[in-house]
């Protein structure tokens, strides 16, 4: 019996519970994720490799019952005894819903690429071959003596999924993914400032250990040569790290429906407004090759799809599962999540118990013409921003900021001098959008600390943000 066989009949048992109980509707969400690791853990006798394997199924189910109320529940114990049981939370459970007009009618899949790779699920059933591409990391830093390794680790998944429900959907996907973090620091380093990198694909050729590495071992060396912040207000550069940090988790809601009909969003009301500028656009894509949050269908079962939300710097749209779209006589933009965050899963932040939700996906801005050397040159006093530490402080809805950004390179005519371990940054999550100066050619994939998103952003030039030292 396929893994898909074995699935659907844990769902047509729990649809002959729901019938017999006299339910009318019903969404049932399965989950299989197969888990392969393997890690080097540097301790005082040496490195330990360490590789361990996973298995696990979940379901969530929803259910309508009476006119307008829906049940949820969720459970990771299937068993032919607990199907009654999960049947009856999910109905004890139920609230009345705005909007809900039905479960999700077969409306067939997107056709994706590159979300799904045979060789992953070799790594998987042999976590051992994980340890020698760790090997291979290992010994590119070893050629560097005054680099230690303070974390090295890669994760092989295969996850795969079926909703069925009472309207006769039926939607099924394999997908697998590939996670690489690496954590180093300059040994003996006074102030302990160690580099990490964090990258996820779906395919085994993208992973390019012995490129990580050397970026992991140049940004050490940057960072090691101390630098200050010596003008306040200057040309900053945003990373795609930097920007899935400041805009992951609470930015994140403002691009859906749902918050803009609530009146939570400065966007809510801008649609056919410029909100950014004329060289901007941002889009949520669910179907491109290869994103981390690429997929056929989202999850309720709606086909997903490329959605323009801001187009060279005009408001054009927010996002909506269909919940939220039939409030608003609108359709969904197949952006039904079940959103989780990074603290949950390092490689898809999405898991079978969360309740479904609107949320990007894959959020990407159109890249520029802007090579490195272009968006440095335009620099006599600058600063390049890695990522954010901490502290952010959301003042109100216009999108405030003052955070702490974190390995800040200082450029210098065109080049860059050194690095500042951390630095007060202020400003403002529209005003930025504002005032891009320049935008990189080059578009990096990066996944939100906080939130279930994946950035996919070129570097963006930008002079709305104030810098202080700490």
């Amino acid at each position: 019996m396929t893994i898909e066989e074995s699935l659907t009949s844990i769902a047509d048992k729990i649809l002959t519970v729901c019938k017999k109980e006299q339910i009318k509707e019903a969404e049932i969400f399965l989950t299989r994720e197969a888990k392969s690791s393997a890690s080097e853990v540097p301790f005082h006798n040496g490195i330990t490799l360490e590789s361990q394997s996973d298995f696990s199924t979940g379901l969530a189910i929803r259910l309508l019952v009476g006119e307008n109320r829906l049940g949820f529940t969720y459970s990771s114990d299937i068993d032919k005894e607990s199907i009654e049981e999960i049947v009856h939370g999910a109905t004890k459970t139920a609230l009345p819903v705005k909007g809900f007009a039905g479960f999700i009618t077969p409306q067939g899949k997107t056709e994706v690429q590159q979300t799904f790779d045979p060789e992953i699920e070799k790594y998987i059933t042999e976590p051992a071959t994980l340890s020698e591409l760790l090997e291979r990391s290992s010994n590119k830093i070893a050629d560097h003596e005054d680099i230690k390794v303070s974390h090295n680790s890669i994760t092989a998944v295969k996850l795969q999924t079926l909703i069925v429900n009472t309207n006769d959907l039926h939607q099924f996907h394999d997908g697998t993914f590939y996670s690489f973090e690496l954590n180093t620091a300059v040994k003996d380093n006074e102030d302990k400032t160690t580099t990490f990198r964090h990258q996820v694909y779906r395919t085994i050729n993208e992973l390019d250990i012995e490129t990580i590495v050397q970026e992991t071992i140049n940004e050490n060396y940057i960072m090691n040569k101390k630098a200050k912040i010596d003008q306040e207000d200057s040309l900053g550069i945003l990373t795609a790290r930097a920007a899935s940090d400041l805009y992951g988790y609470q930015f994140e809601p403002m691009l859906c429906l749902d918050y803009a009909l609530a009146g939570m969003t400065k966007l809510g009301d801008k649609v056919g407004d410029k909100v950014a500028s004329e060289h901007f656009t941002l889009y949520d894509d669910a179907t491109l090759p290869g994103g981390q949050y690429t997929t056929p269908f989202d999850d309720e079962g709606a086909p997903t799809q490329k959605t323009i939300l801001i187009e060279n710097g005009i408001m054009k749209g927010f996002l909506a599962s269909s919940i939220i779209a039939n409030r608003n006589n609108s359709q969904t933009t197949g952006n039904c999540t079940r959103g989780a965050n990074r603290r949950i899963n390092n490689y898809y932040t999405r898991k079978f118990n969360y309740r479904p939700l609107t949320n990007p996906t894959n959020l990407c801005i159109k890249s520029g013409d802007a090579s490195n050397e272009e968006l440095f040159s335009v620099m006599d006093n600058g600063y390049i921003i890695n990522m954010f530490t901490g502290g952010i402080a959301i003042t109100d809805p216009g999108g405030d900021f003052n955070i702490l950004g974190g390995h800040i390179y200082k450029i210098e005519n065109g080049e860059i001098i050194g690095g500042i371990k951390q630095a007060s940054i202020a400003g403002n999550w529209f005003e930025i959008f504002k005032n891009v100066e320049l935008i990189g050619d080059k578009p990096n994939r990066e996944m939100s600390s906080l939130g279930s998103t994946s950035y996919v952003w070129p570097d963006l030039l930008v002079s709305s943000l104030k810098f202080k030292q700490v």
